[in-house]
């Protein structure tokens, strides 16, 4: 099988590895650069013109993050740089708060706290338990150990104010159930919205994919 990845940026960005990324800067992945112009039952045209046709078209836009776990740059030098700067102002802050408590949340205040324990760190949430979304049962499992790990979990509380709704930032942030809290580091980790819309799909038939194209889910995937 023949696979042809198109990306409008230089990298590719994985929500997850920006986490780690944050306490300890790595490599990061690079990836071909094109804008897909149209989208149509039989292929895909770039916006140069060059026509990459396909029998199963997979559209994977992805999903729109806050900083620092996505970027609006499509430049990898600019994205190191984004990098370079949130990690120092997290290895200076000695307080921080991060608002959400989701996967993106929880895996953040235990990376943290366990690479920095001597930071002061509180987790806030409007939920009743952590993961929100998924099992209750799973939720309550995870809480204890973030606390056993200093980490301050304030849950069923939402953040009236924040210093800076898009991107980490040192402020005071006001708790609905009246609380205040002071931070060096202010991390809003409030889940992912859909791209804007688009009409790339205009023409593009409703055929699914050929039984042959797609992936057998019952073998395992290869590892590098």
């Amino acid at each position: 099988m023949d696979v042809t990845l198109i990306a409008r940026a230089s990298h590719f960005t994985h929500a997850p590895a920006m986490i780690r990324a944050m306490i300890d800067p790595g490599p990061l992945d690079r990836a071909l650069r094109s804008v897909a112009a149209s989208v149509d039952g039989d292929g895909v045209t770039l916006d140069d013109g060059q026509r990459v046709d396909a029998d199963c078209i997979v559209l994977a836009t992805g999903s729109v993050n806050l900083a620092p776990f996505r970027t609006a740059t499509a430049d990898i030098d600019e994205l190191r740089a984004d990098n370079d700067r949130r990690h120092q102002a997290l290895k200076t802050a000695k307080t921080m708060l991060i608002i959400g408590a989701g996967t993106v949340g929880t895996e953040l205040v235990g990376e943290i706290a366990y690479a920095q324990p001597d930071k002061k760190v509180s987790l806030v949430s409007s939920d009743a338990t952590l993961f929100p979304g998924n099992p209750v049962k799973l939720g309550r499992s995870l809480q204890d150990k973030p606390t056993r790990m200093g980490v301050e979990v304030i849950l069923g509380a939402r953040a009236d104010t924040l210093p800076g709704r898009d991107t980490p930032e040192g402020g005071r942030v006001v708790l609905s159930n009246g609380k205040t809290i002071e931070a060096d580091l202010v991390i809003p980790a409030v889940g992912s919205r859909a791209p804007a819309g688009s009409r790339l799909t205009d023409g593009c038939g409703r055929q699914p994919c050929p039984r042959s194209s797609r992936p057998d889910m019952s073998r395992p995937a290869a590892t590098p």
